[in-house]
C-alpha cells in the first residue's frame, strides 16, 4: 500500500505534529507544491520511494515555513545517494553538496541519521539553506523578505562569525567559520535542532534567525510564529541585536488588536439584531466598520500558503 504524506508526517516528522490544524493544512499545501516542482533522482542504485520524497520535501517546507515564497525555481533537482559519495568538485567524499547550477546532492543515510538525533548536525537543512541563500543572493525570484534581510543578518552576527574564524569558544561548530555561506547553514542546524539552547546561549543570533526565516521554533504553541511575544522580548532586550524597529513593526500584533478581534464579532452581531429590530440605519455603521477592520487585518496578517 502506498505511503500517504500524512501518515509519514504523523509518524516521522515532529515539526508537523506541533502545528495547529490550520498550520498542518498550510504545511500540506506547501509539501504538495514542493513535490510537484522538484525531481528526486536516485544515484548509485538508490530507488527513490515516497518515503524519501516526503522526508526531503518536508525538510524544505519546515525550513521555509515562515516565508511567503518558498520555491527556489533554480533548484529543481535533488540527487540522492545511498551514503557518502565522492565529489569531483571538492575532490573528497561528502555527505551533501549544493551547486550553483540548480542541483542539490544528498547522502540518504546521513540525511536520515541526522534527523534521529538533535546534535546540531543536519545535512538536509544545511544543503537546503545553501540553496535558498544562493537563490536569494544571485537570483531575483526568491522571497523578497529573505532576499532583503540576509545581508542585515550577516551584519548583525558578524562577531559570532569572527569568533569561529579565530577559533574562539562558540556554541556553533567550527565549520561555520569557513565562510559566510557555511556560517548561515551551521546556524540553521542549531536553530531547528536545539532552538531553546541556541536562544539561551546566543540570543542575538537566535533573534536574527527568527526575523530572517520569519519563524520562532521555540513557539510550538502558535505554529512557530514570530508573534508579539517574541517581538516584545526582542524590543525589551538589553542586547545590541541590530534589528530595526521598522522590521519588528511588520511582525507585531499588539494585545489591543487581539482584544478587538475577539469582541468585533459580538459587536457586529448585536448591531445587526438592533438594526433589524429598529430598522435604524445608524446601527449598520458598526457593522461596516467592523467588517472593514476584519478584512484589513486579514490582509495584513494573511496566512501565506
Amino acid at each position: 500500500m502506498q505511503l500517504s504524506a500524512i501518515s509519514f508526517l504523523e509518524s516521522d516528522f515532529p515539526y508537523y505534529n506541533q502545528l495547529s490544524p490550520k498550520g498542518k493544512r498550510k504545511f500540506l499545501r506547501r509539501l504538495k507544491r514542493i513535490l510537484n516542482t522538484k525531481d528526486f533522482i536516485g544515484r548509485d542504485g538508490l530507488v527513490i520511494t515516497h518515503y524519501i520524497r516526503y522526508y526531503i520535501a518536508s525538510a524544505w517546507v519546515a525550513l521555509t515555513y515562515g516565508l511567503k515564497e518558498y520555491i527556489t525555481q533554480e533548484y529543481t533537482q535533488v540527487h540522492v545517494f545511498p551514503d557518502t559519495f565522492y565529489s569531483e568538485q571538492v575532490q573528497a567524499y561528502v555527505k551533501g553538496l549544493t551547486t550553483g547550477k540548480g542541483i542539490i546532492f544528498l547522502s540518504w543515510h546521513d540525511f536520515v541519521e541526522d534527523y534521529k538525533v538533535a546534535n546540531n548536525l543536519n545535512v538536509g537543512l544545511h544543503e537546503l539553506t545553501h540553496a535558498i541563500l544562493i537563490s536569494a543572493a544571485f537570483k531575483s525570484n526568491f522571497d523578497d523578505h529573505f532576499s532583503d534581510y540576509y545581508r542585515k543578518f550577516f551584519a548583525n552576527t558578524k562577531d559570532d562569525f569572527i569568533d569561529l574564524q579565530l577559533g574562539n569558544p562558540s556554541y556553533l561548530r567550527k565549520y561555520g567559520g569557513a565562510n559566510m555561506v557555511e556560517f548561515l547553514s551551521v546556524c540553521v542546524e542549531c536553530f531547528f535542532e536545539r532552538p531553546a539552547e541556541l536562544k539561551e546561549k546566543m540570543p542575538v543570533l537566535y533573534y536574527n534567525l527568527c526575523i530572517l526565516f520569519i519563524q520562532n521554533p521555540v513557539n510550538t504553541l502558535n505554529d512557530y510564529k514570530v508573534d508579539d511575544v517574541i517581538v516584545y522580548e526582542i524590543r525589551s532586550s538589553y542586547l545590541d541585536h541590530g534589528i530595526p524597529d521598522e522590521v519588528l513593526d511588520t511582525f507585531a500584533n499588539p494585545t489591543t488588536t487581539k482584544i478587538i478581534q475577539k469582541i468585533l464579532p459580538v459587536v457586529i452581531f448585536v448591531s445587526l439584531i438592533i438594526f433589524f429590530a429598529t430598522m435604524n440605519p445608524i446601527f449598520l455603521m458598526p457593522v461596516f466598520a467592523g467588517l472593514f477592520f476584519m478584512f484589513f487585518h486579514a490582509k495584513q496578517y494573511e496566512d501565506w500558503g
